[in-house]
């Protein structure tokens, strides 16, 4: 039993985020600044030093973000007239796709959906499944809500 518990400290411990460990310093500079602002020179220089770290912190949680926000494809950045194409009525997949440089056949092996099946969708004779739709909005990096057209 104590293994057992050893174990899910362990993994407790392992799911901790820099997030998590960032958070707490905030919280603590900001306590620090507000005790000793003012106060003579050196706590404002102190303080003034304090308030980079909080900004830089923040920042270094913002990029940190930004970066997962994108892995997981919630960030597509595109010239607008590819924008206009999906608005006109053209596949999100095959604008996409396009945009990306890529192929039916590598969009096919990076997704593991069958090219033929891709072609349906692209030409509209086919909407695919959730399931097809979430495995071509990963491997296009782009969002479901964009890819299923909603």
């Amino acid at each position: 039993m104590a293994d057992t518990h050893h174990s899910d400290a362990a993994r407790d411990t392992a799911t901790v985020t820099a997030a998590d460990l960032m958070q707490p310093s905030i919280v603590a500079a900001r306590a620090l600044r507000a005790a000793i602002s003012g106060h003579d020179d050196k706590f404002a220089a102190l303080a003034e030093a304090l308030e980079d770290i909080e900004d830089e912190i923040a920042g270094l949680m913002a990029a940190r973000d930004r970066a997962a926000s994108k892995e997981r494809g919630e960030d597509l950045a595109m010239p607008a007239d590819q924008w206009a194409l999906i608005r006109a009525g053209v596949s999100p997949v095959r604008v996409i796709r396009a945009f990306r440089g890529m192929s039916q056949t590598e969009l096919s092996g990076r997704s593991r959906i069958a090219r033929p099946e891709i072609s349906a969708i692209e030409a509209g004779t086919r909407r695919g499944t959730v399931d097809t739709l979430k495995a071509l909005a990963k491997a296009l990096g782009a969002p479901l809500d964009v890819i299923a057209g909603d």
